[in-house]
């Protein structure tokens, strides 16, 4: 692909092929909606956090959602994907922790967390 058109409150707008791949990408990842083993759908609205090793407390990240139970979560650390074998997710009445079991991230690392509300 060489370029884009995009349209936006009625404007058009050309965008190199850089700006098209990433506008694919971005458009895509909006548009996931999340359904449950009988296809129902599950709320969707993808937030993402993002936090450094310096907010973790002996090794829990506390989220800034009101508990999103049953949502699922995904986690990179410096812009790789951690497998949640590494990882517990704990939702409780006002928020939700990560605890980070399979790695230690240093008060340097950037974290960002996925979840949809």
């Amino acid at each position: 692909m060489e370029s884009l058109k995009l349209r936006t409150d009625g404007e058009t707008i050309d965008l190199d092929k850089a700006a098209a791949d990433q506008a694919q990408i971005d458009a895509r990842a909006k548009r996931v909606i999340l359904v449950d083993s009988s296809g129902n759908i599950i709320k969707g609205t993808p937030i993402i956090e993002e936090r450094s090793g310096a907010d973790l407390v002996a090794n829990v990240l506390t989220l800034q959602n009101n508990s999103e139970s049953g949502n699922p979560v995904s986690v990179w650390v410096d812009l790789q994907l951690i497998a949640t074998a590494d990882y517990t997710v704990t939702h409780l009445s006002s928020s939700s922790t990560i605890e980070f079991t399979g790695i230690s991230p240093g008060s340097g690392t950037e974290i960002k967390v996925r979840y949809y509300i």
